[in-house]
């Protein structure tokens, strides 16, 4: 999916930028087609979950450990790495400090790439961190971060624009195929949850979707749960492909913004209430509680 989005973006380009060639946007999209294999490394066992449990142990251990006030000695900003420690702040460590075989760079990941996986590209100790409980780099990659930005011509705080593509293909995917597991597995009754859906989103737009969806009717040779999980997957699909749509048009349309640094929204911010409700009311509701 980020592969794809890059590669639709970097058509789009092509279109409104003359200096943007064919080959940046192979470029573009092998960028992140790489992003996208590695954003999830940082994250521990049970993910959010397991995120949770680390920061709150350490909020605890910091509280209790008379060592750190006599012995061990931390800044604010190393004590708030663990307190909202994060599986993408993790990522970045892993790719640069691990298998290191043949020089102390890691896996060799251009500036780019590790550019595109640092979703909150501030310190623990800062504001914005204080506002949002995320950041993206330890105390211990600070200095990498800093050729990073200066590599890539990007201030304090300013996200690479690729890292919009990213983020979008990861709600994309994730949003969808999550409930289709909670479906194959007997957790979510697909015909209920698919008519609230309906319900919930009735503008003439989603009303066009659905319609789309359902002009797309399984075998009715099949079994019958069989024919659910082919609606699931055609939901699955035509939802993908409806999100991909505004993902590349949000970007298009806010391209000088996103360059600049300005930019401080998601591209599926205008369909927010849709994905979240996805997310929280029928993954959440049925798969988590």
């Amino acid at each position: 999916m980020a592969r794809s989005l890059g590669k639709a973006v970097g058509k789009q380009l092509e279109k409104k930028e003359e200096s943007f060639t064919e080959d940046m946007t192979d470029e573009l999209a092998a960028l992140l087609q790489t992003a996208g294999l590695i954003h999830d490394l940082g994250n521990p066992p049970f993910g959010h979950y397991g995120e949770t449990v680390i920061r709150q142990w350490f909020c605890g251990w910091f509280e209790s450990n008379k060592f750190l006030k006599k012995e061990i000695f931390l800044t604010e900003q190393e004590k708030k790495d663990f307190i909202f420690f994060d599986g993408n702040v993790q990522n970045l460590r892993i790719v640069t400090k691990l298998q290191i075989l043949n020089d102390a760079y890691g896996a060799n990941f251009t500036y780019g790439t590790l550019a595109t996986i640092i979703k909150y590209p501030w310190r623990s100790d800062s504001k914005a961190t204080t506002e949002k409980n995320k950041f993206g780099y330890f105390k211990s990659e600070e200095q990498l971060v800093e050729e990073i930005r200066k590599a890539m011509g990007l201030s304090d705080g300013q996200r690479h624009p690729a890292t919009f593509l990213l983020e979008a293909a990861d709600d994309i995917i994730y949003v969808c195929d999550d409930i289709e597991d909670g479906v194959k597995k007997g957790y979510i009754p697909w015909e209920l949850v698919y008519n609230t859906i309906k319900k919930q989103f009735d503008s003439d737009e989603y009303q066009e979707l659905y319609e789309k969806m359902e002009s797309k009717a399984p075998d009715e040779n099949i079994e019958e749960g069989d024919k659910i999980l082919s609606r699931v997957r055609i939901f699955r699909n035509f939802t993908q492909g409806y999100l991909f749509e505004i993902a590349i048009n949000e970007f298009m349309k806010h391209y000088d913004s996103i360059i600049s640094g300005t930019y401080k929204k998601e591209l599926l911010d205008s369909k927010k209430d849709f994905v979240d409700y996805l997310k929280k009311s029928v993954t959440g509701k049925y798969c988590f509680t």
